[in-house]
C-alpha cells in the first residue's frame, strides 16, 4: 500500500484498501461534480522568464507554459583522412584537423532553475548550455550548429 493510502486511513477517509469493483462502484454511483473553473494566479516569482535559444535569435518562454529542451555542448578536436595514399610503400596519407562538435541532453523537460544547474556543471569543463523549446524537433542538431558558431 502506498503512503498516501495509509495517510487516508489514518485520517478516517478512507477505512482500507479498495478492491477494484468497489472504486468503479464507487465512481459510477458518485453525483457528477462541475467542470474545474479557472486557477487562481500563482505567485509572481513563479513565472520566471528564461531566454531561450531558437534559430540563432533569441526568444522568451515562461516556465509554467513551457518547459525546455536543456542541452550541453562543447566542441574538440579531430583528425580526419582526407586523401588515402599507399602506406606499403611508405606514403603518408593527407590529414586534416578538424573541430568537431559534442552534445549530450542535460534534461528533455527542465525549468529555468535546472538550466542553472547546467550551467553550474557545464562551467568548469568549459562546456556550454544551450536551451530550446518543445517545438525544436532535433535540439542536439540545433545546439551542435550553434556550438560550432561560437
Amino acid at each position: 500500500m502506498t503512503g498516501v493510502g495509509r495517510q487516508a486511513m489514518a485520517v478516517g477517509v478512507a477505512k482500507g484498501p479498495w478492491s477494484l469493483e468497489e472504486l468503479l462502484d464507487a465512481l459510477l454511483t458518485a453525483e457528477p461534480c462541475d467542470p474545474p473553473g479557472a486557477r487562481p494566479p500563482r505567485h509572481p516569482l513563479s513565472c520566471t522568464v528564461a531566454p531561450v535559444r531558437y534559430s540563432g535569435s533569441m526568444k522568451t518562454t515562461t516556465r509554467e507554459t513551457d518547459a525546455l529542451q536543456i542541452i550541453i555542448a562543447w566542441t574538440d578536436g579531430d583528425t580526419v583522412v582526407v586523401r588515402e595514399r599507399r602506406t606499403d610503400l611508405g606514403e603518408r596519407p593527407e590529414m586534416k584537423a578538424v573541430r568537431r562538435s559534442r552534445t549530450v541532453v542535460w534534461l528533455n523537460k527542465g525549468t529555468v532553475e535546472d538550466v542553472e544547474k547546467a550551467r553550474a556543471y557545464a562551467a568548469p569543463e568549459g562546456y556550454k548550455v544551450f536551451t530550446y523549446p518543445q517545438t525544436v524537433k532535433d535540439a542536439r542538431a540545433a545546439a551542435a550548429r550553434d556550438v560550432l558558431a561560437t
